[in-house]
């Protein structure tokens, strides 16, 4: 997740979310911030897939993301896991 290529975050992430495993969450988290729109799409796919995460309200922010795959994915996060 440190790479300086974009690529290779979001793909990092991919993997995080396939593992599904929460102790990872807090990287995914600070992901949403990257400032490529893949990256924080693939972040907040990756909560969504990690099972006992429960979003808090300041991942609400990304509902009102300047990239829509970023809004759809911070949707289905909070369709999933409720707030």
């Amino acid at each position: 997740l440190e790479s300086p290529d974009p690529t290779v975050r979001a793909q990092a992430l991919r993997f995080l979310g396939f593992n599904g495993d929460e102790r990872f969450a807090d990287a995914a988290r600070r992901a949403t911030q990257d400032q490529d729109p893949q990256v924080r799409r693939y972040a907040v796919r990756a909560l969504r897939w990690m099972e006992g995460f429960t979003p808090g309200a300041d991942l609400r922010i990304l509902l009102e993301d300047e990239s829509a795959e970023v809004r759809h994915e911070a949707e289905s996060l909070f369709r999933a896991k409720g707030d």
